[in-house]
């Protein structure tokens, strides 16, 4: 299937942006329609045939779902993305500082798993490696930094309940 979709991809590519322009002005669920969404691709690729058609046009279908997801996401603010206790904030800004001079950028989502800072995002492979540097910076520094105030703290708990948090915080709650 890979050199037909090579083969495909301009026209995937062309195919796409002029759907997302002729559905602007529709709301989300209108747009992503599934049988809206096939019912324009499936002539542009009469040339096709069976299952490799099927595929093509199934490709399209996703990546207007990816665009318009996309889309929402990048039009909602950072800080609404944001699901961790004060303490680790400028973690996340730090690491928003490098994010945003990334081409492509987009913050999923910033929150606390396991006890240390998980960092969720989308960026160009240009800008990945500096992305996942920064991730992996405010990653160490989180299971370091207490998640409640900032101050030095530790990873607390042995169970499925990890918190990292200093000794005040930690007030005798987490079993070490």
């Amino acid at each position: 299937m890979q050199p037909v979709l090579a083969v495909e991809r301009p026209l995937m590519k062309t195919l796409v942006a002029e759907y997302l322009a002729t559905t602007a002005d529709l709301d989300r669920k209108e747009r992503l329609n599934q049988d809206r969404r096939k019912q324009f691709f499936l002539p542009h690729f009469q040339h096709l045939t069976g299952i490799t058609r099927a595929w093509i046009v199934s490709q399209c279908v996703m990546e207007v779902s990816r665009q318009v997801y996309d889309q929402l996401e990048a039009a909602t603010p950072d800080a609404d993305k944001i699901s961790c206790d004060d303490g680790w904030l400028p973690l996340v800004d730090r690491f928003l500082i490098v994010g945003h001079k990334q081409p492509g950028f987009v913050l999923k989502s910033a929150g606390e798993k396991w006890g240390g800072l998980e960092l969720r995002y989308r960026c160009d492979p240009v800008g990945l490696e500096a992305c996942r540097a920064a991730e992996k910076e405010a990653f160490v520094a989180s299971i370091e930094t207490c998640e409640k105030c900032g101050a030095p703290g530790r990873l607390r708990g042995k169970t499925q309940w990890r918190k990292t948090l200093c000794d005040v915080h930690a007030d005798n709650r987490y079993d070490d």
